[in-house]
Parts: C-alpha cells; sequence; structure tokens
C-alpha cells in the first residue's frame, strides 16, 4: 500500500505540473463545447475575415517562400534537437486534428486553393506537424544520458533533516523549537526575534532546517526569506512585502491591499536616514494606523507566523541595516517570529558604519534571544575527514591518512586549528584529493597535506612562498649528501645562494659559518608579523603559520608506508615548485616508473638507465641514493648492479663527485645480514 502511494505521489509529482494540468483542461473544454465554440468561430472569424480571401501571385509567393523557410527551420531544430513545451505539443496535436477533420473529411468549409490539392491553410497543417515531430523524436529516440564517474567533489549543502546531524546540534534544535511554540502571555507586543549566532560555514542553516523540521505546521506559516537574492538594498523592503502578502493572502484576502499600503508608505520614507529612523514609526500617525490594521489582521489569522532570513553574513553593510529595519521595526507585528542566522561581528560591523555609538550593544535592541551553536568536538571532523580521503585515495595512503590524523602528530593539531567548520574540512578535501591524484607518486603525502592546509586558510602566503621563497628559505645540506631548504635568519638575508643549481643536486654551501651563537629570528616570521594587519590575520594565525612552515622543513619525520619516499619532500630544493606547479620538472624520472621498473627484471632496468643517464643524470642519482629499504633479494641485487653501472658512467664523464661511494659501502654492510640474503647470499 505504501509503495501504491509512493508511487502515485511520485507520478503526480513529475507529471501533474500546473501548465499541464491548465493545458488538459482547455482541451477537454474544447471537446465538450466544441458545437459552441464552432458556431462562434463562423460568425466572428469566418464570415467576416476568411471568407472574403481572394488569392493572388503575390500572396502565393509569399506562402510558398514562407513554407520553404518553415521547413529548413524545423530541419534546423531537428538536428539541434530542440525540445517542445508540453503545453505547445497538446495545442498542436489537438489543432492538428481538427484541421485536418473539416480538411479533408468534411465539407464544412472551403479552403481557397494555391493549387489543386494545396490550400493557403495548410501552412498551419505544417507549423504544426513540424512542432509534433519534434515532441515525438523527443518522446521516441533514445537520448543518452551522461556517463558519471566515482571521483565527484563534495557539494556544502545545510542538512535538512535532523537525522543527517554529525554535530550533536539536535537536542538543541529541538528545545529552541519548542520555545517559538510556546505563546508569551503578554498580547500585541510585536514580534519576537531570534539570532543564530556562528561564523561562515559554521552550519547556521542546518540548525535552523532543524529548528523549523520540529514546529508543528498545521497552525504555523513558515517563511523563508533570502534577501541575497535581491537586486538592490533598497528592493529588499519591498520584496519582503511581496513574500509576506502572497503567502498570507492564502488565509485572508483583504491583507493583501492592507500590507501594501503599509509597505508603499515605508518605501516612501526617507531612506537616506536609516538607523536614525529605525525606531520612529510611531511618530508617524498615518504609519501607525496602517500597522495596527496590518496587526489586527494577522491577529485575526490565528496562525503563528515564523520567518526565516538566511544568509545575512553575505550581505552588503546597507543591506545588512535593511534587514534589521523588517525586524525590529517596519515588520514588527504580532504573531510572528523571526529567526535570523547571522555572523555576530561581521554584522555588528555594518551597524558601526551608520553608527558608531554602542554599536556592540545595537543588537540587544533588535533580538530578544540570541543563541550561539554549540562548538563541536573535533572529534567529528576527524571522521568526516578520514572517512572521505579513504573513500578518494588509494588504499596505499590510508595508513599515512590515519598517521596524519592521529592525535599524537604535529599534523592533528595543525588540522585542528585550521579546519574549523565542517565547510572548512569539504573544501579541504575536494582541493586536496583532486590536487594530489594528478601527481600522488612524486610528492610526499605528508607535507603536500599541510601545504594544502596552508592553500585552505591562508592562500595568500602559499603565495608568498613562491614569488619570495629565495627570500625565506636558504640552501643548506645534511652529512654533505643533500642540499636541502632551511629557514633564513635576519643575519643571513644578504648572502646569496650563488651555487644553488649545484647545490640543488648534492651540494653543499658555507652558510652554517654564517649562524650566530645569538638569538636570531627567521626572515620569514617577521615578515608575516609585519604584514599581519594587512592580510588580515592574528597573532594566533601567525604562530599557526610559523608552527606549519617549521613542521613542513623538518626532515626527521617519519610516515609510516613512505619508505624510500623522502626523497620527495619538500624540503628537498628540488621539490619545492612541484607542490605548487602540480607537475614534474622537464625531464625528471616519475617515481611510478623508476619503482616498477627497478623491482623487475635487469635486462629492462638495464635498458631504462642508459635511457635516464642520457636525459637526466641528476634526476636518476637522485632516485637511486633514495633507496634504503629492499623487499626482495632480486631488489637489492638490481640495485646494487644499477649503482655499479651508474658509478661507472660517472666515473668516465669526470662526475665522481655526484657518486656517493660511502653510500655504495653502507648497502653492502647494511644488507648482508638481511633475512633476504640468507638463502643464497649476494
Amino acid at each position: 500500500m505504501e509503495k501504491a502511494k509512493f508511487f502515485i505521489s511520485t507520478f503526480i509529482e513529475k507529471n501533474c505540473s500546473t501548465k499541464r494540468i491548465i493545458s488538459i483542461i482547455l482541451v477537454l473544454f474544447v471537446f465538450t463545447f466544441h458545437i459552441y465554440l464552432l458556431e462562434k468561430y463562423n460568425s466572428l472569424i469566418v464570415t467576416p475575415i476568411l471568407s472574403t480571401f481572394d488569392d493572388s501571385v503575390v500572396t502565393s509567393t509569399a506562402l510558398i517562400i514562407s513554407g520553404i523557410c518553415t521547413i529548413l527551420f524545423f530541419i534546423y531544430w531537428f538536428r539541434k534537437k530542440v525540445l517542445i513545451d508540453f503545453s505547445t505539443f497538446i495545442f498542436s496535436l489537438v489543432f492538428f486534428v481538427i484541421y485536418c477533420f473539416f480538411r479533408f473529411f468534411t465539407e464544412e468549409y472551403t479552403f481557397a486553393p494555391i493549387e489543386t490539392s494545396i490550400k493557403y491553410s495548410d501552412y498551419l497543417l505544417l507549423v504544426s506537424t513540424g512542432i509534433i515531430s519534434l515532441k515525438m523524436r523527443e518522446l521516441f529516440l533514445h537520448v543518452p544520458h551522461p556517463i558519471y564517474l566515482e571521483n565527484s567533489f563534495l557539494i556544502d549543502q545545510p542538512i535538512q533533516h535532523s537525522n543527517s546531524d554529525l554535530l550533536g546540534r539536535k537536542r538543541f534544535a529541538e528545545k529552541l523549537s519548542e520555545s517559538i511554540q510556546s505563546k508569551s502571555v503578554q498580547e500585541n507586543i510585536g514580534s519576537l526575534a531570534i539570532g543564530i549566532l556562528g561564523s561562515w560555514g559554521s552550519g547556521k542553516t542546518s540548525f535552523v532546517n532543524m529548528v523549523l523540521q520540529d514546529l508543528l505546521q498545521k497552525d504555523r506559516l513558515v517563511i523563508r526569506f533570502n534577501p541575497w537574492l535581491n537586486s538592490s538594498p533598497e528592493q529588499i523592503i519591498n520584496d519582503f512585502f511581496n513574500l509576506l502578502t502572497s503567502e498570507l493572502s492564502k488565509y485572508d484576502s483583504t491583507i493583501s491591499l492592507q500590507i501594501n499600503n503599509y509597505a508603499k508608505t515605508i518605501l516612501e520614507s526617507n531612506s537616506s536616514k536609516i538607523l536614525s529612523n529605525l525606531f520612529s514609526l510611531s511618530e508617524n500617525l498615518s504609519k501607525k494606523n496602517l500597522y495596527e490594521r496590518v496587526n489586527a489582521n494577522l491577529n485575526n489569522i490565528k496562525k503563528q507566523v515564523v520567518v526565516f532570513i538566511d544568509d545575512l553574513d553575505r550581505l552588503d553593510k546597507k543591506e545588512i541595516i535593511e534587514v534589521l529595519r523588517i525586524v525590529r521595526n517596519t515588520g514588527n507585528f504580532s504573531n510572528i517570529t523571526y529567526i535570523v542566522a547571522y555572523d555576530k561581528k561581521y554584522v555588528q560591523e555594518a551597524i558601526k558604519v551608520y553608527n558608531t555609538h554602542n554599536h556592540s550593544y545595537f543588537l540587544e535592541k533588535i533580538f530578544q534571544f540570541e543563541f550561539e551553536l554549540p562548538v563541536y568536538e573535533f572529534r567529528e571532523t576527524r571522521q568526516f575527514l578520514q572517512l572521505n580521503l579513504y573513500k578518494k585515495l588509494d588504499p596505499k595512503f590510508h595508513s599515512q591518512i590515519d598517521f596524519i590524523l592521529n592525535k599524537k602528530n604535529k599534523a592533528y593539531e595543525l588540522t585542528s586549528k585550521i579546519i574549523l567548520t565542517h565547510r572548512d574540512a569539504i573544501r579541504f578535501i575536494n582541493s586536496f584529493c583532486f590536487e594530489f591524484n594528478e601527481i600522488m607518486n612524486d610528492v610526499y603525502l605528508y607535507d603536500f597535506y599541510l601545504i594544502h592546509l596552508l592553500k585552505l586558510k591562508y592562500n595568500f602566503f602559499s603565495q608568498d612562498l613562491i614569488e619570495k621563497w629565495n627570500i625565506f628559505f636558504i640552501t643548506d645540506y645534511q652529512d654533505r649528501k643533500r642540499s636541502y631548504l632551511r629557514l633564513r635568519k635576519t643575519s643571513e638575508k644578504n648572502i646569496q645562494d650563488n651555487n644553488y643549481e649545484y647545490m640543488m643536486f648534492w651540494g653543499f654551501n658555507d652558510s652554517k659559518a654564517q649562524k650566530s651563537s645569538l638569538p636570531d629570528p627567521f626572515i620569514i616570521f617577521d615578515y608575516l608579523t609585519e604584514n599581519q594587519t594587512h592580510n588580515n590575520i592574528s597573532k594566533y594565525e601567525v604562530i599557526i603559520i610559523q608552527e606549519l612552515i617549521q613542521e613542513l622543513l623538518d626532515l626527521q619525520k617519519e610516515v609510516p608506508d613512505s619508505k624510500n619516499e623522502n626523497y620527495k619532500m619538500l624540503a628537498y630544493p628540488k621539490n619545492f615548485y612541484k607542490y605548487f606547479s602540480l607537475q614534474l620538472l622537464y625531464n625528471e624520472i616519475p617515481s611510478y616508473e623508476f619503482d616498477n621498473v627497478r623491482i623487475g627484471k635487469f635486462d629492462i632496468y638495464q635498458q631504462k638507465l642508459e635511457e635516464w643517464i642520457n636525459e637526466n643524470i641528476l634526476s636518476l642519482v637522485d632516485k637511486i641514493f633514495s633507496v634504503k629499504d629492499f623487499n626482495s633479494k632480486n631488489e637489492f641485487e638490481n640495485h646494487i648492479k644499477a649503482l655499479f653501472k651508474l658509478g661507472s658512467y660517472l666515473m668516465e664523464d669526470n662526475k665522481t663527485n655526484l657518486f656517493d661511494f660511502a653510500y655504495l659501502s653502507s648497502n653492502f654492510k647494511q644488507n648482508h645480514k638481511n633475512e633476504i640474503y640468507n638463502t643464497g647470499g649476494i
């Protein structure tokens, strides 16, 4: 039974639109009263107009040209697969049937001919036939649907039902809904205004949806007014009263005129004195009388009207003031409850522009109750992040995601400080997964994650990193083996990395000699502090960015299941731009290709080695020397053979400075006792 009801309701919803119902009613009307309509048609059109028609060469030529153009026009529409409105199709079909009946099966009318078999009125038959053909093609020709892939973006939409509540706010919504439905003991006290406070993206709309869900709709009228959709501040009040009129006229037909008259007097007032006139309604007797009439009618309707105003913190300052005028003054009617969602700090800044005196307390005069959304545990956000990153990333990265979102790690702490709302989490997942999947085999996931935290909240600084990297960082060396980036100190601001191109690949410099034993601030942190006001960030946020940058440059961090991948860290100079350009450097060897070849047959590996040596020797050196762990005897043997081949080439080419003989020796010493070699040795 339930399935049958669902099917019927779905069918009605899809096929019984207002236009279709009107079209069908008109058709039934034509067939029911066809005799009467036929008499009127004859007396009003046929006798005085059509019977006087006289054919000529000019009209015949014009009709033939029109017919040819019409045919070409319909052919063009047919090829473009133009869709025909259902009402147009019904009227064309009815006309086609009626015309064919009188044209071919009766002799009631005389149709003026162009030739023996073609009549002037057949042009109308041509038009109706074209319309019907287009609709038939649409109905019977299979139109393929687009093929959708599974890797879709997450969409930031407010929840509609408390069953979807992930933030534990359901019980607060239920309690607020009960309070709204409680009748005040005082009479004629005007409207009740409730403010739902929360920062941008904190879930204000979702919370209000849960509140409205629990309202008993039978004796209440819920109106959603979105001022953000209006074209101008001046239009907001007009649109509000139009919406109010259209909803209330269902219960009282006389209230429309009264509200329109009242709204007209409001709109005629001097809009340049917005806040100064905010509480001056009672001073105007005419307005007061109109107000009292509207108020009396609203009381007679005996329905509580709940008006939800959303997106207040998307408006400009003047638009915000217009909405506040509605809530506090122009729309302050009995039996109306306003629920307004906004960021209080943003709204107070708007009020400050028009009234600097006590602007921080001004909202207390407008809203009788303000409810600040309760802060939810980061645990909820962590679970949401983890679940969706699991879905969108290759399973081989799942253990690294677990590591990042573990409470013991710095990345978790930074995530909790930067991703503050559900909206932040959705935006982060979309951008991170989209970009990471493009270059996942050639970047260090942990560092890429941190970079995207920076991009999410402090995109201005991620751009500064790219443009000023040689100011913020200096090239140093690690155990005389590999160059890396570290933060440049103030005392080092004039040091130039003249040998940077060499340092990028296994070189070193003398920057350590420049270090001072005295406290020496980093340039990057001085830069952040100096531009704090310009970039609109707090001191707390400056500290967050500092912590994130320091974590990015930490070479000691160990992430599980990332062995042989440390060389991909952002701290190594040659990798820096890769994290922002999302592609490999010119002629760089893809990590995925290198890893696949080195664990297979050595003949194939050797061929690729020769190819890579000729194309990019520096990238090959970096790749080979980054390998430290092995999963099989064959993999280790291939690696040693590759080292000898590379060393032989470098010796011949006098590039021994690029070859690490200590690394070769350590590979023998470090792995000869490993269990994978106990079955025969090397």
